[in-house]
């Protein structure tokens, strides 16, 4: 059976791969949201950044000529405070290992404070200035009874430099020293995808997942239960896809080739390149 782009209404788009390539625009990039939205559809950016709010990835964006604001971005850290919030609504303590994104999603409208002694939650994220007392401290708070959450378990993180320790890498040392699992609230699990449908007021049905990893983006909509696209400007190639169990619903080389078939798909032709 043929499924046609034209049946979604919502999208959850990732960042790298898709929209940028590090600090460059990737082909269609500054395009493609305002298609979104002058074809009525919504959408949401959803990213396992941690390290920036929403409204400094805003500001890096528009510098590529992406232009989108605050309300459409998602991140593992403002997920972390979507979660905690409904987890704990009456707020609580936390000891946080992590930089100025995850800080201010958690601490910002003052539900939980800072406690580095009898914190509720331990919240890691990618922190670069992580010590060996932070573990430490995360480690015995843990094993008081302290319920241990991961903005992601991303084990690298692209920088102009080079690849450098991601935010994984810090979730494991706490994880092997506490020897407890975290809730892990990034892609691929489904908490973000859960958080952008709850903010679009969309089903998944109508909602279709945009990324370049099949082990976050694709795996991800498929244990959320919705459709994919798989765009060929980021980590994963076709020969990759052949190999993988999650396969994606649609693959398209670029922005500006999916953007053509969805136009002769919302016409009534049938362009929709399925996997």
């Amino acid at each position: 059976m043929t499924i046609s782009l034209a049946k979604y209404r919502y999208l959850i788009v990732d960042v790298d791969g898709v929209l940028r390539r590090s600090r460059q625009p990737l082909p269609g990039a500054g395009q493609f949201l305002p298609w979104i939205v002058q074809r009525g559809m919504d959408y949401r950016i959803v990213s396992n950044n941690s390290m920036s709010p929403p409204e400094r990835l805003r500001t890096t964006f528009a510098e590529m000529g992406i232009i989108t604001d605050e309300a459409h971005i998602i991140t593992s850290a403002t997920g972390t405070a979507w979660y905690l919030k409904r987890l704990a609504p009456q707020g609580g303590k936390v000891y946080i290992i992590g930089e100025e994104g995850i800080r201010k999603a958690l601490l910002d409208d003052g539900l939980f404070t800072l406690d580095d002694q009898q914190a509720d939650f331990v919240v890691v994220a990618i922190d670069r200035s992580f010590t060996y007392e932070k573990l430490a401290r995360a480690c015995t708070l843990i094993r008081n009874g302290a319920r241990f959450i991961a903005t992601n378990t991303d084990a690298t993180y692209p920088m102009e430099v080079g690849v450098i320790p991601g935010g994984g890498a810090l979730v494991a040392a706490v994880q092997v020293c506490a020897e407890t699992k975290p809730i892990v609230i990034g892609k691929p699990e489904r908490i973000l995808f859960d958080m952008a449908l709850d903010q679009m007021g969309a089903t998944k049905e109508e909602t279709v997942v945009l990324g370049d990893r099949l082990d976050t983006d694709i795996a991800g909509a498929l244990a959320a239960g919705m459709d994919s696209i798989m765009v060929l400007t980021g980590i994963n190639s076709n020969e990759d896809v052949l190999a993988s169990p999650y396969k994606p619903t649609f693959i398209f080389n670029d922005l500006p080739a999916l953007m053509k078939a969805w136009e002769i798909s919302m016409t009534g032709g049938h362009d929709d390149r399925r996997t």
